[in-house]
């Protein structure tokens, strides 16, 4: 072949064909000086540096197929299998798509083969599209040869390259991949896809069926779990549930960094409360083997030596795991004290605790029955020490008493309990009475406080007494008497009602009402929320406050609590159940021959605490008094 000819046919195959780089994604956009702008990061705009997150290397070199040395795999697991899925149970400030973003631009600069990328919202594509990949793939010269000089051709949701075509789709539904083919699939934010309908596969599966035939293809599935039952976590538990592991600065030892690890507990005032800025500067990790006190600044030098590690030995041939959480960023605002405090936050509302858990841990709602209660459950919750008390009184004085009423026909049962700073509760006593206004004449009976548990009954008591600040009641479907009776109260009581489902937009929030011409305020709230905040985390999860596994504020009963309203306080259970479209959902069943109108009364009380505990905790803590002992527990 002569020269002339030789040189001319390089310079037409180059046009379409160019050796694949050995480095992966990470190493070939730092090498390329990938530009990250202000519209991408505001605080790390300019050349990409893989350190910045370095534990999403190992998601990049997937794409790749070649792994680091401390990519750790089981001994019956060769690393160099034939890996064509990467499932991803993340939080929300890891920097995960990005990642997927700077493969892809990859995919289209080395691979040159068709991309699918589908995220849960049209809206959230097209943001995705033109604030985020578009400027990725215009900022790197190799991925910018690939753009045809017509415009039009990355204008919208599917990008035309030279060679490639890249599908852009958002809120996938059943057959949104129909009639296209590519060799690289990324599913974000899958477990907020669109649902299919029964017996239809979701969309993962419908990914898979289009890729099979291809014999190089990978397949992305990231999201931030929802539950149990969504695609996410029955997809992360049958891969090889992967770990990011970091070293101890002090000892070396490597560990999983996990929420128990954190240690905030001692940053509380001398009204044993948190001090939150103390939490948000001085919150720490405890090593696991040296109990050595790891700091924020340690995080850098312990992710650069990062290792992942695999659990699951026995995966689905071909599927890697991995799971993680904010506990790994390096962003300023995922910082542990920041998340310290968003936690301690999470203590007054089961919705932001599934958020914190889901968000910030990377972890699912657990669906599946829980709260499982029985009689003797609600005796344990009686006080034993420092001092137990009998019915009628509280040992300390409270931050807040309160009371909370239920409308059951001619019958008004009600709770009174008071709070802590803390947000303990103390169970005061409870009962009926047959009309409105006696429930202010009972919210203005004067309760001891600090009584002795051996006071005899008969026996006058002077000293310091305490009542009800504020009561809520449920309006039910006596919206217009219950109102009425809270204008008398002359806001001493306040109208409340449940709301579920779709009706859900806040835990509580206030809504202007009109009762005979005069205005008020009814407090809906999340009934959902407050049955397990009620049910779930202060009586079955008992158990796990006393162990210290939960931080959830304890609740105490007095001494003498009578069947009646101990049953009433296991007559609902949480269970799940397949609806007629076969999707699974909690749901609280009752039992039908015992009532549950004291454990609606008793949650309203949660209700007051969560509305007022701001304001409360605002304000300076009142000096701490002692307790006084208890005759039968303490020495004469």
């Amino acid at each position: 072949m002569n020269e002339p000819l030789r040189a001319f046919l390089v310079r037409a195959f180059q046009g379409f064909y160019q050796p694949r780089s050995a480095l992966n994604p990470w190493q070939w956009h730092e090498l390329h000086r990938t530009e990250l702008g202000t519209a991408e990061s505001q605080d790390y705009a300019g050349p990409y540096d893989s350190a910045l997150a370095p534990q999403n290397r190992f998601f990049m070199e997937f794409a790749a197929g070649r792994f680091s040395e401390n990519i750790e795999f089981d001994q019956g697991t060769p690393a160099d299998a034939v890996w064509r899925e990467c499932i991803i149970m993340k939080s929300s400030q890891v920097g995960v798509t990005l990642s997927l973003l700077l493969v892809l631009v990859w995919w289209i600069a080395e691979v040159r083969k068709n991309v699918i990328y589908a995220i849960d919202t049209t809206s959230e594509a097209k943001r995705i599209s033109k604030a985020r990949l578009q400027p990725l793939v215009r900022s790197c010269p190799a991925a910018a040869s690939r753009i045809q000089e017509d415009e039009d051709a990355m204008s919208n949701l599917t990008l035309y390259l030279l060679g490639l075509i890249v599908y852009i789709i958002g809120g996938a539904a059943e057959g949104a991949f129909q009639n296209k083919t590519a060799s690289l699939g990324i599913l974000d934010e899958a477990d907020f896809h669109q649902q299919p309908p029964p017996g239809k596969p979701n969309n993962l599966d419908d990914l898979r069926s289009r890729m099979k035939a291809v014999s190089d293809a990978k397949i992305y599935s990231v999201s931030k779990p929802k539950t149990e039952e969504h695609v996410t976590f029955r997809e992360w538990k049958t891969g090889t549930r992967h770990t990011c592991r970091v070293p101890c600065p002090h000892c070396g030892h490597y560990q999983e960094l996990i929420w128990e690890g954190m240690r905030y507990e001692h940053l509380k005032d001398m009204a044993g409360d948190y001090d939150l800025e103390r939490v948000k500067r001085e919150t720490f990790y405890e090593c696991e083997s040296c109990h050595g006190r790891i700091e924020e600044k340690n995080k850098r030098e312990m992710m650069l030596a990062h290792r992942w590690v695999q659990t699951n030995p026995h995966p689905t041939p071909s599927k890697i795991s991995a799971h993680l959480s904010d506990l790994y960023s390096q962003f300023p605002t995922a910082a542990w004290g920041i998340l310290a405090c968003e936690y301690i936050e999470g203590l007054k509302s089961m919705s932001k605790m599934t958020a914190f858990r889901t968000d910030r841990l990377g972890k699912p709602s657990r669906l599946a029955p829980t709260g499982e209660r029985k009689p003797e459950d609600i005796l344990k919750l009686r006080r034993i020490a420092p001092t137990r008390y009998n019915r009628g009184t509280i040992p300390e004085r409270p931050a807040l008493m309160a009371m909370g009423a239920d409308v059951q026909g001619d019958v008004k049962k009600w709770v009174r309990g008071g709070f802590l700073r803390s947000g303990e509760l103390f169970i005061v006593d409870w009962g009926y009475t047959l009309t409105f206004d006696e429930l202010i004449e009972v919210a203005s009976d004067p309760i001891p406080i600090g009584l002795p548990f051996e006071w005899p009954k008969n026996k006058p008591w002077d000293g310091d007494t305490c009542r009800v600040d504020q009561g809520i009641i449920d309006e039910g479907h006596i919206h217009l008497e219950v109102r009425r009776f809270c204008l008398r109260s002359d806001g001493l009581f306040v109208p409340s009602k449940g709301r579920g489902g779709i009706q859900v937009r806040h835990t509580v929030a206030e809504s202007p009402s009109e009762c005979d011409g005069d205005e008020l305020v009814t407090y809906h709230f999340d009934d959902d929320a407050f049955k397990k905040q009620l049910y779930v985390d202060r009586i079955a999860n008992l158990p796990k406050i006393i162990a210290g596994k939960t931080r959830t504020p304890r609740m105490y009963m007095p001494w003498e609590v009578d069947a009646e309203f101990s049953d009433e306080l296991c007559s609902e259970r949480l269970g799940v159940e397949s609806d007629r479209m076969g999707f699974h959902r909690e749901r609280w069943k009752k039992d039908p021959s015992t009532p549950n109108d004291f454990g609606d009364a008793l949650k309203q009380l949660l209700v007051i605490w969560y509305w007022l505990s701001p304001d409360i905790l605002a304000q300076p803590a009142p000096a701490a008094s002692s307790p006084k002992p208890d005759p039968l527990t303490s020495p004469p």
